[in-house]
């Protein structure tokens, strides 16, 4: 009798499953076929998927290898993508250089695997034309955070932008476009600092310092990004770009330039007026800003350079320093100033650092009377051999309103005596905090411009007889005695009256 080898019955050993075959069809329609010119973008194209997607679904241009012929989609990496619960998409294709005239571009769809999708062609044909006549790029709206800036530049065709950033108001570049190429030729990430800051330790400019230039590669009609720091606060700087092709045979015949203005809440600087019983040497000056940094909190060599006296010097922590440094600009004449000294904090940001450090600043003066509070001033004073008699907090302001600020230097009479062949000039009065700069140079020579007297020069451009500066305090106002044959003697003779 026929018996079962194993068992007389079936048994499952498994649980059952359940295959769904769905009947649900989409249908998606695309342009069967393209034209545009090379390195540029086609007009607005339209797919269509009938019916309404309940999901997202996308067709890849190019099966995933788009970028190998040559080609782009401006604003979807490589797929047209249909949103959930829509019918049509638009897109534009985009050519590099590198792209052949004629192109048949296969097509694939990427969606939901349990239902069918139908496509009216399975490549687009596309055809490229004479590339056009570039036009100047398109900046657009910047976008700034605290000292930082990023912006977009857009080109109507493939290539590069050469690019010039600049602090001041401007309608043209700084340097034209072959200079640019010339400067960032072998230069990091293509791109160099002209001018910066830093020039004013070498040379004092009447004029602001701060000059980028680079390159960046753009393709049709998409955002290339720039992205710039160490901004000064409420400044106008000028951003221009040329175009030129990837080839370098074409260029755009204009640059484009516009203006942007930094927010003004990101500097603010506090001021202090400290009074001592005698002139301060440059050993003195070094010890009571590091004493002062040490009072509300800095310690980094970094941040040093943000408590700050009036001939712009900052602590120097060298072993046995005896003169402070300078780290914003560098004067090479004489300096005379008074037995009063104003001091600065100086902060950049809305940090916690910077807070707490403005915080420590008020904190050493009282509220009610703004005078510098003990221990502070005995701790102060130590630093200089015990001359400071006292400090008086002035308050706070914006960065750009010490800036912008006016201000004025009266003079009384200027005498030169002949037999000891000594100038001196009285009753120099200022009206706000300030430094006045002179130099001394033969009646027969030229008049100075007004960055030939800020680097010790005369009229002719050779260095001057003599050069020296005077800072004072507002409404303070003092003479100053010059020996024309031995100008650091006058450092005795500079007066507060």
């Amino acid at each position: 009798m026929p018996a079962n080898d194993f068992l007389e019955r079936p048994v499952p050993i498994a649980s059952v499953g359940t295959l769904n075959v769905s009947n649900v069809s989409y249908t998606i329609t695309l342009p069967t076929s393209i034209t545009f010119p090379r390195e540029g973008c086609s007009g607005v194209q339209t797919a269509n998927i009938s019916p309404m997607t309940p999901s997202q679904v996308s067709v890849r241009v190019g099966t995933d290898s788009l970028s190998s012929l040559g080609m782009f989609l401006r604003d979807n990496g490589d797929s047209i993508v249909f949103l959930a619960n829509s019918t049509s998409s638009t897109f534009y294709l985009c050519s590099n250089v590198n792209a052949t005239n004629t192109t048949v571009v296969p097509i694939d769809v990427v969606g939901n695997d349990s239902v069918q999708y139908l496509t009216n062609v399975s490549s687009i044909s596309v055809t490229l034309t004479t590339p056009i006549t570039p036009s100047a790029p398109t900046i657009q709206t910047p976008s700034f955070s605290g000292q930082s800036v990023t912006t977009n530049l857009t080109s109507d065709r493939t290539g590069k932008l050469y690019w010039t950033f600049q602090e001041g108001s401007y309608s043209t570049p700084a340097m034209n476009l072959t200079d640019i190429q010339s400067a960032i030729a072998g230069s990091t990430n293509n791109s160099k600092i002209v001018q910066s800051q830093a020039d004013y330790l070498v040379y004092l400019y009447s004029g602001p310092r701060d000059l980028r230039i680079g390159a960046t590669d753009v393709n049709a009609s998409q955002n290339s990004s720039l992205y710039f720091t160490d901004l000064l606060p409420n400044t106008t700087y000028t951003l221009c770009s040329y175009f030129t092709s990837s080839d370098n045979s074409v260029t755009s015949k204009n640059a484009s330039c516009t203006q942007m203005i930094s927010p003004s809440d990101t500097w603010k600087i506090y001021k202090t007026l400290l009074t001592f019983s005698n002139n301060q040497t440059a050993a003195q000056r070094n010890s009571l800003l590091c004493a002062f940094a040490k009072q509300i909190g800095i310690n980094s060599a970094a941040d040093y350079k943000y408590i700050l006296n009036q001939e712009g010097e900052s602590c120097n922590t060298a072993t046995s320093a005896t003169t402070p440094n300078t780290s914003w600009y560098f004067y090479s004449g004489i300096t005379y100033d008074n037995s009063s000294q104003v001091i600065y904090l100086l902060t950049i940001d809305n940090s916690t650092k910077s807070q707490s450090q403005a915080a420590n600043f008020i904190a050493l003066f009282d509220n009610t009377t703004n005078i510098l509070k003990n221990p502070a001033l005995q701790d102060l004073s130590s630093s200089v051999n015990n001359t400071l008699n006292k400090g008086e907090y002035l308050g706070s302001s914006n960065y750009s309103i010490y800036r912008d600020q006016s201000r004025e230097v009266s003079f009384g009479n200027v005498t030169y005596n002949n037999t000891k062949q000594i100038i001196t000039i009285q009753n120099i009065t200022f009206s706000a905090t300030a430094a006045v700069y002179f130099v001394v140079q033969p009646n027969t020579t030229a008049n100075p411009s007004l960055e030939q007297v800020l680097n010790c020069r005369d009229g002719n451009g050779t260095t001057a007889v003599q050069c020296f500066r005077l800072v004072g305090a507002k409404g303070s106002t003092v003479f100053i005695t010059i020996d024309s044959e031995q100008p650091s003697r006058a450092d005795q003779r500079a007066c507060q009256q």
